[in-house]
């Protein structure tokens, strides 16, 4: 047991659930815990460990009144003093907002990020704190902060006299609204009719004449979703991507498992609903609100202003999530009946937040993340920079509120719950009417053939990089999966140049978006670019392709593992730092390819090395290049060696994880958790 899991144990057992009132003095050892001790913890980390424990219950207004004098300042501080301002209730909580607005707006230029802030906590708490006339200048404001916390104060607090400014901002500003942010002005004139008690329709007609888009209008709507025939009505969050859009931007694996997932539970009559958000600043593709994966299953995108593509950008819009959430779900008519998040982030304790107001029983995917990331190798605590630690305090206490709101927790994998939770979350060994399992992942085994020319598509000549001389019996390492660092294919690249693999091996990787790639997107791919022209001699075998469709992705695995090429075979090699489960890992599995997998994370529970793959060490370029010089230089594998590995791989799969069964499994928990008492 780690330090970590340690500290937890003992609060736990001394002060009880972590994160409820009264629960200050366990706060108080976490941050103490993470910062490295009182004579270490910075001025920001302890004005957010103040703000924090009156959250939880203890002081009023005067112990808030020196952080509110920060307000605005750490988006972290701001979450827990509208946590702490609710507590006080609006009689106490109005006049403080009051006086920061005032304080705000008289300042030299006004301080836009403390009036942003200042609305958005009115918003989410419901509080008339300003007129009209105070918010209305915000809307056409430049900072597109102060705009997006105008709109929705004006929409949250139904000030129908704030109507046709709202509509006027769709086309005025300084600068203009972009596209992106005139669709969420106009989402938030639809919800200022809902709550005015105007009819819906007319205001998204008005606002989208106003932008000349008409058909915009039903989109705002939600208008023609499918009905549920069995009556489960279930929403599957996944505020990372979009299940649309697998291996781009943020989208990958999970995308893939609540896209395959959600559409075999619609098969069994469930009406099942995919939420992400469209975010109003980065907006890679047109907006749809509503697409339908499957008869049954259907995408819902929320237009959402994000100051930043991340957990950060979530925890700052927070009251938005919620407030999106009512407007989405009143629109479409739906009410869920489950709610299933699956992130330690403010967008998933948003919609947790929100679930009981929709009448929706709560299910949380639980992971032990950054908990079991806290402690070196040696169980001993990791020293964390300021931002490290407050990201991982957040993360820490989000698990915490989620799992006392959740009537179902599911671990990944079914052995997680015993093994990875119970060391880091100590309560759950009291259920107190919650369901608690482990279910693995899972994927469709038969996916129907696209017709690739596999060859010509790695030989594109569109390809700034690509293979010249494909389907000559020159063996493959393939890496499918989102450009990010945690999935290290910069280290893989790195590793394949250093160890002079490609004078055996060519290296293929799929993944990002080259149109419009995310900025985390567009340096990955300019730091591969520079690799590979730093290397001449191993050009014509490096190709790298953008994202493809899961059906074509699979159809390359199943062209690969219908080779048998000795003593090199074709390999499938993760590089990522870690995968949780790894839905990549076992598509590559099912398709019948000799798979390399991370030691760390979920691949250890299905992978026996050597029978139905390799794990290897995936730490960093350097633990790469040894490993897969360890496997490649070794005895050479033999052909009879190969198909072996090969069979594994597939009966793995077929026997342990096909969508079908996972299906069944989750399909058997939504149907319990409706029933516990």
């Amino acid at each position: 047991m780690d330090e970590f899991a340690a500290l937890r144990r003992r609060l736990y057992e001394e002060h009880g659930a972590f994160g409820a009132p009264g629960a200050g003095k366990a706060t108080e050892a976490l941050y103490a815990a993470l910062s490295g001790g009182a004579a270490r913890a910075t001025a920001v980390l302890d004005e957010v460990r103040q703000a924090r424990v009156l959250a939880e219950g203890a002081g009023g207004v005067d112990a808030l009144s020196p952080l509110l004098e920060r307000l605005g300042a750490n988006p972290y501080l701001d979450r827990y003093l509208t946590d702490a301002l609710h507590r006080c209730g609006p009689a106490q909580a109005m006049p403080a907002l009051q006086r920061c607005l005032e304080e705000a707006a008289g300042r030299n230029p006004p301080d836009t990020d403390r009036l942003a802030a200042c609305l958005q906590i009115a918003a989410e708490l419901g509080l008339p704190a300003f007129p009209a006339e105070r918010v209305v200048p915000g809307l056409v404001g430049v900072d597109p902060n102060l705009r997006a916390a105008s709109a929705y104060y004006i929409a949250a607090l139904g000030m129908g006299e704030a109507i046709e400014p709202l509509l006027a901002s769709l086309t005025r500003g300084e600068p203009a609204l972009t596209d992106a942010e005139q669709l969420e002005a106009a989402g938030a004139v639809v919800a200022l009719a809902l709550e005015c008690g105007r009819e819906p329709a007319e205001a998204a007609g008005e606002a989208c004449r106003r932008l000349a888009r008409p058909g915009l209008a039903a989109e705002l709507l939600y208008t023609g979703l499918p009905r549920a025939s069995s009556g489960l009505v279930l929403v599957q969050t996944m505020f990372y991507g979009d299940p649309a859009r697998a291996g781009r931007g943020n989208s990958g694996g999970i995308a893939t498992l609540l896209r395959d997932l959600g559409n075999e539970l619609a098969s069994g009559g469930a009406l099942v609903l995919t939420l992400v958000p469209y975010n109003t600043t980065a907006s890679p593709y047109p907006f749809r609100a509503l697409e339908l994966l499957a008869p049954g299953h259907a995408v819902l995108r929320l237009p959402l202003h994000l100051a930043s593509d991340d957990a950060l950008g979530f925890l700052r819009a927070h009251g938005r999530i919620r407030a999106g959430l009512r407007r989405l779900f009143r629109l479409a008519g739906v009410r869920p009946q489950v709610l299933h998040v699956r992130f330690l982030d403010d967008a998933s304790l948003a919609a947790a937040r929100e679930a009981e107001g929709l009448g929706a029983t709560l299910v949380t995917t639980l992971t032990p993340d950054p908990h079991r990331s806290l402690c070196d190798a040696s169980g001993r605590f990791r020293p964390l920079a300021t931002e490290a630690a407050l990201e991982a305090l957040n993360k820490i206490a989000i698990g915490d509120e989620l799992l006392r709101r959740s009537r179902g927790i599911v671990g990944i994998g079914r052995r997680a719950v015993r093994e990875q939770l119970l060391p880091y979350f100590p309560q759950l060994e009291d259920p107190r009417g919650r369901l608690i399992t482990g279910i693995d992942e899972g994927i469709r085994m038969q996916v129907p053939a696209a017709g690739l020319d596999v060859p010509a598509l790695f030989a594109d000549p569109s390809l700034e990089l690509r293979l010249t001389e494909p389907g000559t019996g020159r063996p493959v390492m393939l890496n499918v999966g989102r450009l990010s660092p945690l999935k290290g294919q910069l280290n893989l690249l790195r590793a394949w140049l250093q160890g002079q693999w490609w004078r055996r091996y060519d290296l293929v990787l799929i993944g990002g978006e080259f149109r419009s790639p995310s900025p985390g997107e567009r340096e990955i791919i300019g730091e591969i670019r520079g690799l590979a022209a730093a290397q001449p001699p191993s050009r014509g075998h490096l190709a790298h392709l953008e994202a493809l469709p899961n059906a074509q992705v699979r159809e390359i695995e199943v062209f690969f593992g219908s080779r048998t090429l000795v003593p090199s075979p074709d390999l499938y090699v993760c590089s990522s730092l870690k995968e949780e489960f790894g839905i990549s890992i076992i598509e590559a599995m099912a398709a019948g390819m000799v798979v390399c997998a991370p030691l760390r994370g979920g691949a250890r529970r299905y992978l026996r090395h050597g029978v139905n793959g390799f794990l290897i060490d995936t730490a960093d370029a350097s633990s790469l290049t040894r490993e897969l010089s360890g496997l490649l230089a070794g005895p050479p594998l033999s052909a009879e060696r190969v198909l072996a590995i090969q069979h594994n791989a597939r009966e793995t799969v077929r026997l342990e994880f096909s969508i079908e069964h996972v299906a069944g499994q989750f399909a058997a928990l939504y149907k319990s958790v409706l029933t516990v008492v």
